[in-house]
This record gives C-alpha cells, structure tokens and sequence, in this order.
C-alpha cells in the first residue's frame, strides 16, 4: 500500500526499540526520510543499521533524550522542519508500591510521556502548517509505571501486585461492539 508520505521528513522519538522501532521500519518502508532518536547509542545505531539494510532508506541516528530541552533541541538541529512525528518512549523504573512514588518521580514521568509530546509539537506544529501538510502520532507506554500495590491476588501469587480479573463485562452496557 503507498501511503504517499515518500520523501516526506520524519522524526521518531524512542525509535531504538518496541512502537518506535516499529513506526521507524514502517515509515522507511514507506519511503520516509527518518530522524530516529533514543537515549541509547549502542542499540540506537544497531537499529538505524538495521533499517538501513532492510529499506534503503535515509536514516539518521540522533542519540538524545526528547524529554529534554536540550534533547529536543540536538533533535530538532538535525530535523527543523518534520512533516511526521512520531513520540514513543520506554517507561521510567517500575515503582511496586504506590505509596513509595515521589513528587520527582511523577514530575520524571511526565516529561517524558507528556510535556515532551507536547512541546515537540508547539516546536513543529506552525512549520507543518505553512507546508499545508503534517501528521503527528504519540504513544505513550503501554501500561501504568506506578501500580498501587494491592496486595495478595489468588488468581496470580506470583504477582503480588497484581489485580484480580474485573467481576464485570469490560464492554460498557448498551455497546454495540
């Protein structure tokens, strides 16, 4: 399927590994000029390689933390004008009992899965719209870092944190689907 993003600049944050390194294949696939960043140097360029050699695509790696000012500013050095970008991140340290979790643990947090995305964007968004095209796509991490520690599941003992199975349809009543 040709998406009609070839020659488009895309910039992949997180992109060394999961979602990231996902969307940085499909993209190169399709034709993107990519921007691939990652915390990581080792595997970020092992990676960039790898799609390279896959694709044949224009790949820079771009070792910096986007939850960073000065992250975000090494990244968007090397791409100032994306038409795609895409925000992935690895979670920070499992934490295994909520009430252990600090203000600076939170405030960690959400640098990188919220205020990063966001001022990625304010730093983007008015290039895209005088080019007339842009697309942008962010992807949190897929499950919770701070769970509440609920003590004792029968179902699973060997995850003391872990919730019971709900004792309700997941689907809301009345839904079609």
């Amino acid at each position: 399927m040709d998406l009609g993003i070839r020659g488009r600049k895309a910039i992949v944050n997180g992109g060394s590994a999961g979602m990231g390194r996902g969307s940085a294949l499909a993209l190169a696939r399709e034709g993107c000029e990519l921007y691939v960043s990652a915390r990581g140097k080792a595997r970020l360029e092992r990676t960039c390689a790898a799609i390279v050699k896959e694709t044949g695509a224009v790949v820079t790696p771009i070792c910096a933390d986007h939850s960073t000012d000065e992250g975000r500013g090494k990244i968007l050095d090397a791409c100032p004008e994306p038409d795609i970008l895409v925000g992935t991140c690895s979670p920070p340290p499992f934490t295994g009992d909520y009430r252990t979790v600090t203000r600076q643990d939170w405030e960690e947090h959400l640098a990188v899965t919220l205020l990063s995305p966001v001022h990625f964007m304010q730093a983007v968004v008015d290039g895209m719209a005088e080019r007339g095209w842009g697309a942008s796509s962010t992807s949190p991490p897929a499950r919770p870092s701070f769970r509440p520690r609920c003590g004792y599941c029968p179902e699973r003992p060997e995850r003391p944190w872990s919730t019971t199975r709900w004792p309700w349809p997941r689907r809301w009543p009345g839904a079609t689907s």
